[in-house]
C-alpha cells in the first residue's frame, strides 16, 4: 500500500485525516490431497504427499480512499486506527489443475475482472516506552470482491474440447493480529 492524506483535525493528543491510495497484493496458494464426498466411481482420493493437485496465484490491485485518526488516551497509551473503501479494483489470477499429485498439468483456468471493490479495517494500540519508542498489538480485516470476472477451461490433454467463459465472482477475506515496535527520530 502507498497513501497520501492531511490531518483536516488536530488537537492535543489527537489528529484525524484523510487519505486516498493504491493497494496491491500478490497471493499463491496450493491445495495438496483430495477425498470425494460425493459417491462418484470415476474421482479417486488423491494421497497428500507429493506436488500440489490444485494451485492458484492471484493478483488484487486496488484504489483507495479512507479515514485514519489516533488518539491518546493515557499518558503513554494511544489507539490509531483507519477504515479505507476500495471503489475500483481490478482482479487476475491462474487456477492449475493437475493429474493427481504427479506435478503433471492437467488444465489451467485463467481468471480476470476489472470491475471490483473492498474494504479495509485495521485498528492498533500502542505503549510508549520512552517519548520516542512504542511498541503495539493491533487488528486487521480486509475483504475484496469482484463483479463482472470470466474464466474459462483450458485442457491440456489430446481431444479435449476448451470451454466457453464462464462468470467469475472472485472474493477474498482476510483477519489478522500482529505486533509492532516503531522509533520516531525527532522528540515530540
Amino acid at each position: 500500500m502507498i497513501d497520501a492524506g492531511y490531518d483536516f483535525l488536530r488537537g492535543p493528543g489527537y489528529k484525524v485525516g484523510g487519505f486516498a491510495g493504491y493497494f496491491y497484493t500478490k497471493q499463491n496458494i496450493n491445495a495438496f490431497g483430495c477425498t470425494p464426498i460425493a459417491n462418484v466411481n470415476c474421482i479417486p482420493a488423491i494421497q497428500t504427499s507429493g506436488s500440489p493437485n490444485i494451485t492458484e496465484s492471484d493478483t488484487w490491485q486496488a484504489l483507495r480512499m479512507g479515514v485514519a485518526g489516533d488518539v491518546m488516551l493515557f499518558d503513554r497509551v494511544k489507539v490509531s486506527g483507519e477504515v479505507a473503501y476500495l471503489p475500483y479494483m481490478t482482479f487476475s489470477g491462474i487456477d492449475h489443475h493437475f493429474f493427481g499429485n504427479t506435478g503433471q498439468l492437467a488444465e489451467t483456468f485463467p481468471e480476470t475482472a476489472s470491475n471490483g471493490s473492498g474494504v479495509q479495517l485495521e485498528a492498533i494500540v500502542s505503549y510508549y516506552i520512552t517519548p520516542q519508542f512504542s511498541v503495539g498489538v493491533g487488528g486487521r480485516y480486509w475483504a475484496l470482491w469482484t463483479r463482472d470476472g470470466s474464466t474459462n477451461e483450458t485442457f491440456l490433454f489430446p481431444n479435449a474440447v476448451n470451454t466457453q467463459p464462464q462468470f467469475l465472482r472472485a472474493t477474498v477475506e482476510e483477519a489478522g493480529v500482529f505486533a509492532q515496535a516503531a522509533y520516531k527520530f525527532s522528540a515530540p
